[in-house]
This record gives C-alpha cells, structure tokens and sequence, in this order.
C-alpha cells in the first residue's frame, strides 16, 4: 500500500480539489475516493499517474528524498497481491442468467468519459423503442458531466451510426478524440467544432483540425413513457 499511501498525502498536499482532480484525470470522483482509499479492487499503473499528472507531480516525486527504487514494479507488486487475493476466494454462487457483456477500454485514453461495449449491442439488450429508432451500439457513462441531460455516472446509452456530422449537430453523441472517447453534446460555434457537457463545472472542448476524431454515434435517450 505504500504507493497509494504516499499518492493519497501527495493529494491532500496538493490543495486542490478531489473533484477538479478527478476530472484532469479523467475518471470520477468515487473512483477517486476509492483508489486515494485503498478501496479500488484493481489499482493500476494509469490511474496513479493520471493523477499525479493532475496535481503537477510524477511518479519519482513520490519517493523524493528516499533510497531510490522501482515505483512501478511496487504498484505491480500491490495488483498482482490483490489479484492473487481475489482468486482465492470461492466462487459465486451461479445463477440462471445471460453472461454479463465483455467492456473494452481504450487504455491509452488520458481522459475518457465513456467505455464502449465490445462488439455492439443485440436486439435483446437494446429497448425495442430504441431499436426502432437505430440504436445498435451501447455504452457505460463514467463521471458527471452529463448529469444535467440526464445521464448519470454507471448509466447505460445507446447509440445509432451518424448519418453525417450535420445529423449530429446539437445532438449527444459518441466520439474519439485521438486516444480518448467522450460522451458529450456537438455543436458548431463561429465556425469552431466543439463538444460540450451538460454540467457547468466542465468547460467546452474545442476541436483542432490536427486532431483525429471518429463520430461513433448520436445518442438516443428515451422519450417520456418509453422505458
């Protein structure tokens, strides 16, 4: 736990808030809680230097003034105990229900506020509504800055191919942004692509012409009585 320990007083010294923290490093603010805790079933590499990178550290700066040693082999060591920790418990009891859906990570996404649903999503586990309306792709939302449209942190969204960047405008959609996938609102302002969130606390992100973007999809959201 020494490097959590370490990470978690690195934090509290930082003065800045575990939420703005939470949001450079692209991750919410329970996961947060839970990693700075000990709490996280899975501490991984990414996660401490998103971060550190959010507070203006790195990782050497948590054994500043100490024997030097390998800080990522220590952070290995703390994943591979907690997974040895939980292969031996005994198995879950097994219950007659469809396999849980396979979630796919972009790892090399720095802030993401999306998780895509491997291989789409069948006809069973989209609402006929929305099936009806195109929806053949899910996702889960991480974070909040959605929340004012509705959707909140775990939530669950279907999305159906854009037809065109025009179709998309105003809309909710899935998009990559180089590495990362957002789940965010787009518009055109002065002539200046943009995705915006629905929570005041997250400011606008521009697009730049260098970046590669890929438009996944618009979100369908469930009219009032579907459900």
């Amino acid at each position: 736990m020494d490097v959590i320990e370490r990470l978690h007083a690195a934090v509290k010294a930082s003065g800045v808030p575990k939420k703005k923290i939470a949001h450079l490093a692209g991750m919410s603010a329970s996961r947060l809680s839970r990693l700075l805790n000990g709490r996280l079933k899975r501490p991984s590499l990414p996660d401490v230097e998103a971060v550190l990178a959010a507070i203006g550290k790195r990782m050497e700066d948590l054994y500043a003034g100490k024997p030097a040693m390998d800080v990522r082999q220590a952070l290995r060591t703390l994943t591979e105990f907690v997974d040895r920790h939980q292969d031996v418990r005994p198995p879950p009891a097994v219950h007659k229900r469809p396999p849980s859906r396979t979630v796919t990570a972009y790892p090399a996404a720095a802030t993401p506020n999306i998780v895509l649903f491997e291989g789409g999503a069948s006809r069973k586990s989209v609402p006929p509504e929305l099936w009806k309306r195109g929806a053949r792709s899910a996702a889960r939302v991480i974070g909040d800055s959605m929340i004012d449209a509705g959707i909140h942190d775990g939530d669950v969204v279907y999305f159906a191919r854009a037809a065109s960047w025009r179709a998309a405008l105003g809309k909710i959609v899935v998009i990559r942004v180089n590495a990362s996938i957002y789940l965010k609102y787009y518009q055109v302002v002065d002539g200046r692509k943009m995705l915006l969130s629905a929570n005041s606390h997250y400011p606008p992100m521009t697009l730049a012409e260098a970046d590669d973007v890929e438009l996944y999809g618009i979100v369908l959201l469930p009219r009032r009585g579907e459900r």
